[in-house]
């Protein structure tokens, strides 16, 4: 008996959709082969652009440390490792003395003397009182300033001064360590001990911070044996003294400002009763002793 072969309407429905899917993956997996060639092709006709990577930043250097070379040995301060969030200071450091003499000198003849921070290193702090009438002072009392290293005593670094201890004060380190080297930085000495703290300066490199220096000695012997222990750097030792009111560049850094001799000059401000007699102004931004003796002198004169 014959069997008859199914038709093909005859076939199952499972079997007609099998094939539709096989049909459909086909045709989605060429057009994923199409896509992915025309787009290499793509990239491969297109200039190719090199690839830049970012530069290698080299940490940022902490403000106000010293360069690590200088070229010779120098004081002069290498303003390229500033910055602008930080405006350099003047600084006078009167070290030793009793009486605020220096710092009343300091303030009624050096230049711009109202734009320096003032700190006076004092043995005894019952002087403490007279400073405090200045402006934009301060006084650091009671302390020795010493130049050799205390920090290994076994005893505490004082003396006793009367009741009161005195502590020693390494000068170098309280310099590098409240001052930066962009700032203005003026001493004046007046100490026993002055030889070892130029020594000490020099050992801990401190009198990098230094740009002038004043001393109370005015032998030249003895200015002469400071200069030898900074003779590698361009610190000169000018003197100071304060009971006469003076110190060696004085007239450098007050030049006279007395108008040349001319004729009419004189003659607009004598009397017309009197021609040896002329008037004299002088303004002063404070009074202080100087200023005092000054108009004495000028009453001493009148005629």
């Amino acid at each position: 008996m014959a069997v008859r072969r199914p038709s093909q309407t005859q076939m199952p429905s499972f079997c007609r959709r099998l094939t539709s899917s096989i049909l459909i993956l086909g045709l989605g997996a060429a057009f994923g082969v199409f896509i992915a060639y025309f787009s290499f092709s793509l990239r491969m006709m297109s200039p190719k652009v090199p690839l830049v990577l970012p530069k290698a930043v080299a940490p940022r250097a902490t403000v106000h440390v010293p360069p690590p070379s200088r070229p010779g040995k120098s004081i002069k301060k290498d303003m390229s490792v500033q910055f602008r969030e930080y405006v350099p200071k003047k600084i006078f450091l009167n070290v030793g003395g009793t009486m605020p003499l220096s710092v009343e000198l300091f303030l009624d003849t050096y230049p711009h003397a109202q734009q320096y921070e003032i700190y006076s290193f004092l043995e005894d702090s019952s002087y403490d009182v007279y400073y405090a009438a200045y402006d934009n002072h301060t006084a650091i009392s009671p302390v020795k300033v010493t130049g050799l290293d205390h920090s290994n005593d076994d005893a505490s670094p004082s003396r006793s001064k009367g009741s009161k201890p005195v502590h020693f004060l390494d000068l170098a380190l309280w310099i590098t360590h409240n001052t930066k080297q962009d700032d203005y930085v003026m001493i004046k000495m007046d100490s026993e001990e002055e030889y070892d703290i130029l020594d000490r300066f020099v050992s801990l490199a401190a009198i990098e911070w230094i740009d002038k220096y004043y001393t109370v000695k005015w032998n030249e012997s003895i200015i002469s044996e400071y200069e030898n222990v900074l003779s590698a750097f361009s610190v000169k030792i000018q003197s100071w003294d304060e009971k006469n009111g003076t110190y060696s560049d004085f007239d450098e850094v007050n030049p006279t400002h007395v108008p040349p001799i001319g004729a009419g000059i004189k003659s607009t401000c004598i009397s017309s009763e009197n021609p040896f007699k002329f008037a004299l102004f002088l303004f002063l931004s404070r009074i202080s002793s100087q200023a005092i003796k000054t108009a004495e002198n000028c009453e001493g004169h009148r005629s």
